[in-house]
């Protein structure tokens, strides 16, 4: 998805030169936003907003348990890692099954796919140049 950025008015307006620089900084933003997070007793419920610019997410979780990666974000040891496709809105809630007394930690990974017949998934996930791209949750169930 290519980014198109919006100029500043002619006039210098003050007010519309301050709305081209909000519009911008939503469309070049990567990271979801978390919105709310809960735990009810059983799940852990995480609602977040998808950036403009990456339409998919990857929902990352890994928890304290053994085997599970722990709070150090790792690609390959975790509890679930799942792609969520936020084209058709950019709210979405997520859910995880959580033990008790256990801390979860969930990382949600901006995703792009570039335009290749065979699309190429990108993680932005803290790896390349862009390491505070991901949103970041700690929660205790």
């Amino acid at each position: 998805m290519s980014v198109i950025l919006v100029s500043p008015p002619p006039n210098r307006d003050p007010w519309l030169t301050r709305l081209a620089f909000i519009l911008n900084s939503e469309v070049a933003r990567r990271e979801p936003l978390i919105l709310g997070m809960r735990h009810d007793g059983t799940n852990l419920h995480v609602r977040f907003r998808a950036a403009l610019s990456t339409p998919w997410v990857q929902v990352h979780v890994q928890s304290t348990a053994a085997g599970e990666g722990g709070g150090t974000y790792d690609a390959s040891n975790y509890t679930t890692s799942t792609e969520v496709d936020c084209r058709d809105t950019r709210v979405k809630d997520v859910t995880v099954l959580a033990v008790y007394a256990t801390r979860y930690y969930v990382w949600l990974v901006p995703i792009q796919y570039d335009g290749a017949v065979t699309p190429l998934k990108i993680l932005y996930n803290g790896v390349g140049v862009n390491p505070d791209n991901m949103a970041f949750a700690d929660i205790v169930a």
